[in-house]
């Protein structure tokens, strides 16, 4: 990754929702990973290449929209990270991303 040219697709934060930033680049997903043990934080970067699947999944509230979340779980070898979002349109624009660049 160190000599390699990367154009920013898009970023996402969603401070206060689960793991709260992705980016896409034109070669890779790079994401904020939560899971590992403790309080430890990693930022992982995923090129599209190794990326196996993609998936998106929303829990609406009774409340409507302004309560419900989203995320979108990203698997590559053994892996899956998950990415969590407050409302759905992130999620699924992330996904959409995601799946183009895995698919072409």
């Amino acid at each position: 990754m160190a000599n390699e040219s990367l154009t920013l697709t898009v970023a996402r934060r969603d401070p206060g929702a689960g793991t709260g930033f992705i980016a896409e680049t034109d070669k890779r997903v790079i994401l904020q990973d939560k899971s590992f043990a403790g309080k430890k934080v990693a930022l992982v970067s995923l090129p599209y290449s190794r990326i196996t699947s993609v998936a998106v999944t929303s829990n609406k509230s009774l409340m409507g929209h302004f309560f419900s979340s989203s995320s979108i779980a990203v698997s590559a070898g053994a892996a899956t990270h998950e990415v969590e979002f407050r409302g759905q349109e992130n999620a699924h624009h992330i996904h959409n991303l995601i799946l183009w660049h895995i698919t072409r």
